[in-house]
């Protein structure tokens, strides 16, 4: 490398023209790879018609090292994963320029940035192909995995899927390296590998016309590297495979395909993507809603990293260059859910999306923090789980306000909060890790229940006694049946058709503390007990494996002695717990439902609950095209007629359009 070189000066770019990067061999002893850049105009050939370049689609890495890459005669910085891949790059099977935005960007130049951030759908669009550069650390075993699973994975994995946890099948059965094999460890890189949770990836694969894969010297098809990636969950029915390849099975999950599904779905009807804006908004917004955790190194590139797949219609959006990070994603939103009817499920899990504790406080209520996804709320999604209702079957509309803060809806206010109870405190208490020390969580759940309904009780009454007010979708009965519905809400019958009734809670109610006082009594602490596979649903199968913690072994001392009698006693109480089917399945429904919600009734004696702040006074809102009521607050501070979104709720009685029956007139109302 001669030291001499002077540092690479950019010159400015002609209008509407990209760089691309061509490999020019040195003629010198030491064979070093040189570059050139060169100007391609994107006003060459029809619209959309494929260019002579081709794209990569990498991770930055550590942007800590930088390394020299010869450029024209002189000296361009690049950093690590890049400075991994170009010799391979060199290498593939392709002649044609590459287009690499570290490169082909000047970095220090923001007007360029955000000018080629525009043009990015023509960049992905009209590339030759897209090559995806996986980075990985194994150096052994490389060979093998290319040889020996790659090729196999869907052969193999139909096999597994086949079989399911009924049977399972050795490498050697199966044709595979065995499993202390260093392939297994190039394959678990592949299918992990940081490249599918960057966000900058999504719009580089969902545009482009072709994706291949390159891995070292080895080049593959986007179609492999999805078989791999699909096929993953069943390597644990390999013989064991848990013992032997723990990272694959524990580190694999799902957000891995979501790039896949992203292609897919913005792939799908291709030839209106340019003629109809409403369509790729819609699939904007879906996309966003996939990509919410993944990483990027910039709040603002959670909106700059999606542009790309607005096509031609991300050169008039102005606000890409707000100066505030809320304008940017207010406006952003503004412009994906105006008039945008064809993904509803979408439009309203990102409005759901906007109410979370740990948002920046800048932001307006009703916008997603994109920089500050929750998890919780994701998996707490009311709108998820409710894509079969509909509140009002009235047109949705929406529009940005006098300023960017403002949201306007239409629809009606239809009721007011009046009582709220408290939450339901059973955090890490999930169907697959509640245990006997969870017991206290149990019951807490249940506590919460009795409590809220004794704080009510003069209203629940059974039949509705009041003769001179008929019950309606105006007045609805405060009855019992109506609240045990509310508190299952989504889940109020199983997958197979078994629907729960409020008896199944009395029941599930007096096995729990049958439970408890059988171990109380001969004075154990029930929380150092601990079924075999931790969920309750297991404890009259695994009774007996339960009762032999009080038995000492060779490995470990007995928790306790029990007598014969205390032992008929604890396995009485055991089997009272499944005295019924409905018992075993109502506890994880319950969880699964009302985990961190709240439970209210309104001035007009509906039930509902929320995950959110609730308060009294809280007002009910009905939008129009919603599949869920929202609640919303009255800024104090604010003379005028706007509100605070609290969240979304569920509401009995409203989930089906029944308010549309009442022939109110839709207003405007104004989310700020």
């Amino acid at each position: 490398m001669n030291s001499l070189l002077e540092p690479y000066t950019y010159s400015p770019l002609p209008s509407n023209h990209i760089r691309v990067l061509r490999t020019v061999r040195s003629t010198t002893q030491d064979q070093q790879l040189v570059w050139s850049l060169q100007l391609l105009s994107l006003d060459d050939g029809a619209e959309d018609s494929e260019l002579a370049f081709e794209a990569l689609s990498y991770t930055w890495g550590s942007l800590s090292t930088t390394f020299p890459l010869i450029c024209d005669g002189r000296e361009l910085r690049i950093h690590h994963n890049l400075h991994k891949a170009l010799p391979y790059l060199a290498n593939r099977q392709s002649i044609l320029p590459l287009w690499i935005d570290a490169v082909s960007i000047n970095q220090s130049d923001e007007d360029e940035k955000m000018v080629q951030i525009r043009l990015m759908c023509d960049i992905y669009k009209r590339a030759s192909c897209v090559w995806v550069w996986l980075d990985i650390t194994q150096e052994l075993g490389i060979s093998e995995a290319m040889a020996k699973i790659v090729p196999h994975t869907k052969q193999c994995g139909e096999r597994l899927r086949a079989l399911g946890e009924a049977e399972t099948l050795s490498t050697q059965e199966l044709g595979l390296p065995p499993l202390d094999s260093p392939s297994w460890i190039v394959y678990e890189q592949i299918i992990n590998n940081p490249w599918f949770l960057r966000l900058w990836i999504v719009q580089e694969v969902a545009l482009a016309r072709k994706v291949k894969v390159i891995l070292r010297q080895y080049e593959f098809d986007w179609a492999q590297l999805w078989l791999m990636v699909d096929y993953a969950h069943n390597l644990r029915w390999i013989k064991n495979a848990r013992q032997h390849i723990p990272a694959i099975l524990e580190g694999f999950h799902d957000k891995n395909e979501r790039v896949f599904y992203c292609r897919d779905r913005y792939q799908s009807q291709s030839g209106s993507q340019d003629t109809n804006s409403d369509q790729i908004r819609s699939k904007v917004l879906a996309i966003c809603c996939l990509t919410e955790e993944h990483g990027c190194s910039s709040p603002r590139d959670r909106v700059l990293g999606l542009v790309g797949l607005l096509g031609t219609q991300a050169a008039g959006l102005d606000f890409l260059s707000s100066r505030s990070l809320p304008e940017l994603y207010s406006e952003f939103f503004h412009f994906l859910l105006h008039d945008c009817e064809h993904n509803p499920t979408a439009r309203w899990s990102l409005i759901s999306g906007g109410v979370s504790p740990q948002k920046n406080a800048d932001l307006p209520s009703w916008c997603l923090d994109l920089s500050r996804v929750s998890n919780t709320r994701a998996n707490n999604s009311i709108v998820a789980r409710a894509k079969d209702h509909m509140v009002s079957k009235k047109k949705q509309q929406s529009r940005r306000g006098a300023h960017f803060r403002e949201l306007i809806l239409k629809g009606i206010i239809l009721d007011t909060v009046d009582t709220v109870g408290d939450e339901f405190d059973i955090e890490g208490s999930t169907p697959q890790a509640a245990v006997l020390s969870g017991f206290s969580k149990v019951h807490r759940l249940m506590q919460v229940v009795s409590e809220f309904v004794s704080t009510i009780c003069e209203r629940i009454v059974e039949p509705y006694q009041d003769e001179k007010v008929k019950p309606s979708v105006a007045h609805p009965a405060p009855t019992m049946e109506n609240f045990w519905k509310t508190i299952l809400g989504i889940a109020t019958k199983t997958n197979k058709g078994y629907e729960f009734a409020y008896q199944d809670f009395l029941d599930l109610q007096v096995a729990l503390a049958a439970i408890t006082t059988a171990f109380d009594e001969i004075g154990y602490d029930r929380s150092i007990i601990i079924t075999p596979n931790g969920t309750l649903a297991d404890l009259t199968d695994n009774i007996g494996s339960i009762l032999e913690q009080f038995e000492a072994t060779d490995e470990q001392p007995a928790i306790g002695s029990l007598t014969e009698a205390e032992s008929e006693q604890i396995s009485k109480a055991f089997h009272l717990y499944n005295a019924k089917q409905s018992i075993g399945l109502l506890y994880p429904v319950l969880i699964n439902v009302q985990k961190g919600r709240r439970l209210f009734i309104t001035k007009s004696n509906r039930f509902g609950f929320l995950w959110g702040d609730v308060k009294p006074g809280d007002s009910i809102a009905l939008f129009n095209g919603a599949p869920v009521p929202y609640l919303i607050r009255k800024r104090e501070d604010d003379k005028e007629s706007t509100w605070q979104l609290v969240g979304e709720a569920w509401l009995h009685g409203l989930m089906d359009a029944e308010a549309d029956e009442l022939g109110l007139d839709s207003h405007d109302i104004v989310l700020i």
